[in-house]
């Protein structure tokens, strides 16, 4: 699917798996440089180790939004210096205004409310994209562990909203 998503794109490359233990993950980050990739992609367990790893060999492509995230899911190589990035935000954005179908189930998210259910990166990385789109908005944030959101809600300006009170947000 990769492969065919770059060639489509015009991109001559190819997409290759690493499968990298927790424990091996410093190793291979000092190796992949002599790689000779252009970047590549991270899964969990690895998005906030790999974090680190750029902040400190590289820099974050969005400071302000994955300094709020706290985990990447994309690193660019550029002059062999690593650059992070997580889109996970930006995708869930895009499947609301921008749909593959045409049909945009949202023209625009100001002064929208959202409850946004689970404690995820992808739904921490959606967290911090859907506040900055809402202008005037509330967004609540759900989940059974609260403290998982404690954090992210201070950082977002959301409001938590308990499993069982669901139904009343």
């Amino acid at each position: 699917m990769q492969e065919r998503a770059l060639k489509a794109a015009g991109f001559a490359g190819e997409y290759r798996e690493y499968p990298v233990k927790p424990e091996d993950l410093t190793g291979w980050l000092e190796t992949v440089g002599q790689l000779g990739m252009n970047g590549f992609n991270v899964t969990m367990p690895h998005k906030i180790p790999v974090w680190d790893w750029v902040l400190s060999k590289g820099r974050l492509g969005n400071p302000r939004r994955d300094q709020a995230i706290g985990a990447l899911n994309t690193v660019v190589m550029e002059e062999g210096r690593p650059i992070g990035y997580n889109t996970d935000g930006q995708g869930g954005m895009d499947s609301l205004l921008n749909p593959l179908s045409g049909v945009a189930p949202f023209q625009t998210l100001k002064r929208v409310s959202v409850l946004l259910l689970g404690a995820g990166g992808a739904a921490r990385s959606l967290a911090v994209y859907l506040k900055d789109a809402m202008e005037g908005g509330t967004l609540y944030l759900s989940n059974r562990d609260a403290e998982k959101w404690d954090s992210l809600c201070k950082k977002v300006g959301a409001e938590f909203v308990p499993e069982r009170e669901i139904e009343k947000a």
